[in-house]
């Protein structure tokens, strides 16, 4: 990036901390030869401070989070907006890694770290120690 756009961003940064009292913002960049190079903005409003106590349970796992649950059928999101069902009954998803090679893939951890469940027990036992040895 050209300085003339990290002035901006300082602009917008000073803009922020005048109209979000008590609000944080940390840009992080890095210098490459004569230049910087964006890396990341972290912002985090005053307001929303300790608003996690009313917030419903939220599990992401690898860009992936579910939508809707429901006994052995689950729609999750990913990180492109793209929907996914799985269904740990008939051990399916719709990606089908999991159909393909009996390793579960992060859409079907998600819903296995949701359900609080162990995930050794849903890979196919050709990948176990014991089978192994």
């Amino acid at each position: 990036m050209r300085k003339s756009n990290f002035g901006c961003l300082d602009v917008i940064v000073k803009h922020f901390f005048y109209s979000n009292l008590g609000s944080t913002c940390v840009i992080k960049s890095e210098q490459c030869q004569d230049q910087f190079k964006f890396k990341g903005i972290y912002i985090c409003l005053d307001a929303l401070r300790g608003f996690l106590e009313g917030c419903r349970h939220f599990v992401g796992f690898d860009g992936c989070h579910l939508l809707v649950g429901y006994k052995d059928e689950f729609e999750l999101s990913g990180p492109y907006g793209d929907k996914t069902l799985v269904n740990r009954r008939d051990r399916t998803c719709n990606c089908r890694r999991w159909d393909i090679n009996g390793i579960s893939c992060y859409h079907v951890m998600a819903t296995l770290v949701y359900l609080r469940t162990q995930p050794k027990k849903w890979i196919h036992t050709c990948f176990s120690i014991e089978t192994f040895k």
